[in-house]
């Protein structure tokens, strides 16, 4: 992409081209989210304000345009999504595990996804009993090579040879062996996770609470944020799901 682009716009570091593709990405992601949304909701608009809105929080807004992991992910999620929930060939659950698989690949934590994907599968009763094996061959073994053969690929040609296999399990940690000494540090942080996990959280729905470099709210801003945070709260007391019908798998909010 980078080099795709470098010469054309005048490009020369890896870095702005890496936040462009991720904004680009995230626009992508946001259009697929919104035909997820639109034929659960039959109707257009709250769909596209629900989609916008997703797009204007901190958290979204944030990793849009920083040089990361997320917005990959989530566009192979999201695409994983609406396949999952529209498509009806018959091979959709391949285009399924290998959307997941992508999505893996662009960060690990998003192998989490397998919960809501095998519910959906074992829990549709338009399949039988030898159609619902079919679907979960397909989706777990498809899922499982396209994770693995990108991983065996990387470690044999590029992070294996002549290195010993300590640093190759380095290289496997990620960003939780990124202490002094390699060894594994992630969320672990006792009964305070909890709180922490909160205090971090919430805040990232409102950039008011999460300002991007150095940039400060203004009285005006924190007003607006006040008003924003009755009005979610509000709807989030007044949406409920009415009907779920496990057979069709169609929601009625």
């Amino acid at each position: 992409f980078w080099k795709g682009i470098r010469f054309p716009l005048g490009i020369l570091r890896a870095l702005p081209a890496l936040q462009l593709l991720n904004s680009l990405l995230a626009a992508a992601s946001l259009f697929v989210i919104f035909r997820i949304l639109e034929p659960l909701l039959k109707n257009r608009w709250v769909a596209f304000l629900l989609t916008t809105s997703l797009g204007m929080t901190a958290a979204f807004w944030v990793w849009s345009i920083e040089a990361q992991v997320y917005p990959l992910g989530l566009l192979a999620l999201s695409a994983a999504t609406l396949v999952l929930l529209k498509d009806e060939s018959r091979y959709k659950y391949i285009g399924v595990g290998l959307l997941h698989a992508g999505a893996i690949l662009g960060h690990v934590l998003n192998t989490l996804w397998i919960i809501p994907a095998l519910y959906w599968i074992t829990s549709d009763t338009r399949l039988a009993g030898p159609e619902r094996k079919a679907a979960l061959r397909q989706y777990t073994i498809s899922l499982g090579l396209a994770t693995l053969i990108p991983y065996l690929l990387v470690v044999g040609l590029a992070i294996a040879p002549g290195r010993p296999w300590v640093r190759i399990l380095i290289w496997l940690k990620g960003s939780a062996g990124l202490t002094p000494d390699r060894h594994w540090a992630w969320h672990s942080v006792g009964w305070n996770g909890p709180w922490l996990w909160l205090k971090s959280t919430a805040p990232s729905l409102w950039a008011s609470f999460w300002p991007y470099g150095r940039a400060e709210a203004s009285p005006w801003v924190w007003m607006l944020t006040a008003v924003s945070m009755i009005i979610f709260l509000f709807l989030l007391t007044r949406g409920s799901v009415r009907a779920v019908t496990p057979a069709s798998h169609s929601f009625q909010a």
